[in-house]
């Protein structure tokens, strides 16, 4: 990120930023996809499912992100992060059942 923040913002982010960057993130989401579905985490296939989605998403950025602005690529990972934020908040189960207090 810092190698990011401190390029020229008015010109493309240099080719090895970029990959670095978003296999960074690509390869937390892969792993956390191998995570899901293993049930190290918490085993969901959904989750693994969105995980592995968003990880090809980083790498199509990274591979078609050629003479991209590092805002672009930035927001890019953002949106793809936040939609995986919003997707665990929609699909998130209820940790205690107060409603049922014999189970």
């Amino acid at each position: 990120m810092e190698k990011v923040l401190l390029s020229t913002q008015t010109q493309p982010l240099p080719d090895a930023i970029r990959w670095l960057l978003c296999g960074a993130a690509a390869l937390c989401w892969f792993s956390m996809a191998i995570f899901h579905r293993l049930g190290l985490i918490r085993f969901c296939r959904l989750r693994a499912k969105y995980r592995l989605i968003a990880g090809i998403i980083a790498i199509a950025i990274a591979f078609l992100g050629h003479g991209l602005l590092p805002i672009v690529v930035i927001g890019s990972l953002m949106l793809v992060a936040g939609l995986q934020v919003v997707q665990d908040i929609l699909t998130a189960r209820p940790q205690t059942r107060l409603l049922e207090p014999q189970i």
